[in-house]
């Protein structure tokens, strides 16, 4: 099973990492991150706020999207095989 996933849906993109996830500090890595074009942000932070580091706003479907993700993030991100 690979360690990486990606889930586009038009200009967004989500790249989950499993290697960025550390149990034993959760502050460290970015196991989740959205990017549209040279913009990044957290997939939490994005998700909770619709903006991105320097870069567009989310719509509102962009953003019920992403809620709409958080589950199949969570489970590829933290599942124990």
């Amino acid at each position: 099973m690979s360690n990486k996933c990606t889930i586009a849906r038009g200009r967004i993109l989500v790249e989950l990492d499993r290697d960025e996830v550390y149990p034993d500090d959760p502050g460290q890595g970015t196991p989740a991150l959205v990017t549209i074009g040279n913009s990044t942000g957290t997939y939490w932070c994005v998700s909770d706020t619709g903006e991105l580091m320097e870069g567009p706003s989310l719509t509102d479907e962009e953003k019920q999207w992403l809620a709409s993700l958080q589950d199949q993030v969570e489970e590829f991100l933290y599942e124990q095989e």
